[in-house]
């Protein structure tokens, strides 16, 4: 295989994953209620709620299934989930309050060096 085409591979996969951090804000904003992304390291996957903080999973409106993916497989291929940082509401999760907002700021590192960064008072998303 190119190496060419892993770097396009992966680079498809981040925007998937950024269009779910973006599907989960627009969400929250239609809803009128909380919704949060929560990153699971050990398992490289990242599923997608509704009521902050005990949870309802949103339904893909892709697949019609539970908001779960699952990284490394698929179309995200090749895709590991390395570490996670939030300042709020939990290390590990990214929550939008009803109007779109983050409740905090961070990163998520995936492949080791590939960030997807979370501006904490625009919710704004920078793919490095």
């Amino acid at each position: 295989m190119f190496s060419g085409y892993s770097s396009v591979k992966v680079s498809t996969a981040l925007g998937q994953v950024a269009d779910d951090i973006r599907y989960c804000r627009e969400e929250a904003e239609a809803t009128r209620d909380t919704c949060w992304i929560s990153f699971d390291v050990a398992n490289n996957r990242y599923t997608l709620y509704r009521h902050y903080p005990s949870g309802t999973i949103l339904t893909n409106p892709v697949t019609q299934e539970n908001f779960q993916v699952q990284l490394g497989q698929g179309s995200l291929d090749g895709l590991t989930l390395s570490a996670v940082s939030f300042t709020a509401p939990a290390s590990n999760h990214l929550a939008f309050t009803p109007f779109g907002t983050p409740v905090g700021g961070g990163s998520i590192t995936l492949n080791g060096s590939r960030v997807i960064t979370v501006e904490a008072e625009t919710g704004t998303l920078d793919i490095q």
